[in-house]
């Protein structure tokens, strides 16, 4: 696996266009960030690696999709809950 999502790494730098910064990620790329994210629990997958990667298919730029991702990792912090 870990030679599979290399690949798919290399795939998604060689191919995405980068454009787009973290102000016009939208539903949609949330959504397949999301997805791509519950990749991880397959050993050999990094969770951060592979939403960077599906960021990079979804054209975002390689700082925005891990500015992304880092934050998709922060706990969410609930009002009243101790």
């Amino acid at each position: 696996m870990l030679i599979v999502i290399g690949a798919l790494m290399g795939l998604a730098e060689y191919q995405g266009r980068k454009t787009r910064e973290i102000a016009g990620v939208n539903f949609v790329d949330a959504s397949v960030i999301g997805v791509a994210q519950a990749l991880a629990v397959v050993p050999g997958v990094s969770r951060s690696g592979i939403t960077i990667t599906a960021g990079l298919f979804r054209n975002i730029n390689r700082e925005s999709a891990a500015r992304f991702s880092f934050l998709l990792s922060t706990p969410r912090h609930r009002r009243g809950c101790r």
